[in-house]
């Protein structure tokens, strides 16, 4: 392989594998499940803020709050 005119040798693909840490622990087993429904209690917030109005009149106190326009 050449590149400006200057020679770079031979070019060979380059073999990728998994790499670790001579050192690194093996990954831990996963602890039991705790019951909690992270996705259904996203959704249920994500639906009840869907129902709410927006209140254009309350909007500036809350840019004003949170330190201004951006």
């Amino acid at each position: 392989m050449r590149y400006m005119g200057r020679d770079f040798g031979l070019a060979v693909p380059q073999k990728i594998g998994r790499h670790s840490h001579p050192m690194a622990k093996p990954k831990a087993e996963a602890g039991p499940p705790t019951g909690i429904d992270y996705l259904g209690l996203l959704e249920a917030r994500h639906k009840a803020e869907l129902g709410r109005l927006i209140g254009y009149r309350d909007m500036g106190s809350e840019i004003a709050a949170k330190g201004g326009a951006e």
